[in-house]
């Protein structure tokens, strides 16, 4: 079973996500936080045990901890999320972001909101 995690502070955007992903692939385990460092703190618990998600967005803009400290955070974990795709999922259209989220080694791709349903099946592997 695929798992998605999403973190992004916005209500609005995990509720479409969640949706999204329930309409293309309604065996997929999704979870999601609206608070960065809280989801830090569970996935690091559980990719200690090797339970990494396979799909990972993360929203840039968000209190508290934004995305750019969360990824930096996981810099130092790497070897448990070799299996992991980690997409930006923002509504940034700023060149400058797109450009530091595609130099991180972790992120795999810089994605606008709103994100598609044919690109998002395509991106979970449904």
């Amino acid at each position: 079973m695929t798992k998605v995690l999403l973190i992004d502070d916005d209500p609005v955007s995990i509720f479409t996500v969640e949706i999204l992903v329930k309409k293309v692939a309604p065996e997929t385990n999704f979870e999601s936080f609206r608070e960065a460092d809280v989801a830090l703190e569970a996935m690091l618990s559980k990719i200690q045990e090797g339970d990494s998600p396979d799909v990972m967005f993360v929203d840039l803009n968000m209190p508290i901890m934004d995305g750019w400290e969360f990824l930096a955070e996981l810099e130092s974990h790497t070897e448990h999320l070799k299996n992991t795709r980690i997409f930006v999922l923002s509504s940034s259209v700023n060149p400058a972001d797109r450009d530091r989220a595609t130099a991180c080694h972790l992120v795999e791709d810089y994605i606008v909101k709103p994100i598609e349903k044919d690109q998002l099946q395509s991106l979970i592997g449904a």
